[in-house]
């Protein structure tokens, strides 16, 4: 036998090596399947809320329409909505002016 010969457990390791590529990317894909499933179930539901939040503003409106007249509904719509979105632009510039977290370490130990 000389050096130059191909060595029978090389094959054997290669197919050993393939099987467990075959399984690894089989499981990778149950896993991908799942979330991908679980996104378009949570996108469905958040668009449902917005639509159900929808006929909320719309029955508000309706409501203050009938008792205080239009201009009046208008009125207190847009002065909520402004409200509203005045209160979440000043929560996200809080959020994003916050401190990044340190680099964790290489070597994964804590500091105490």
């Amino acid at each position: 036998m000389a050096l130059s010969d191909p060595i029978a457990p090389h094959s054997a390791a290669r197919k050993q090596l393939r099987s467990y590529r075959n399984e690894v990317s089989s499981w990778g894909g149950k896993i991908a399947r799942r979330y991908v499933v679980g996104l378009a179930i949570l996108t469905v539901g958040v668009l449902l809320v917005l639509v159900a939040a929808g006929f909320g503003v719309a029955a508000i409106f309706h409501f203050l329409a009938l008792h205080y007249g239009v201009n009046i509904a208008l009125l207190v719509m847009g002065g909520f909505f402004l409200v509203v979105g005045l209160i979440a632009v000043v929560a996200g510039r809080v959020l994003m002016k916050r401190p990044l977290p340190p680099l964790p370490n290489l070597t994964g130990k804590r500091k105490s």
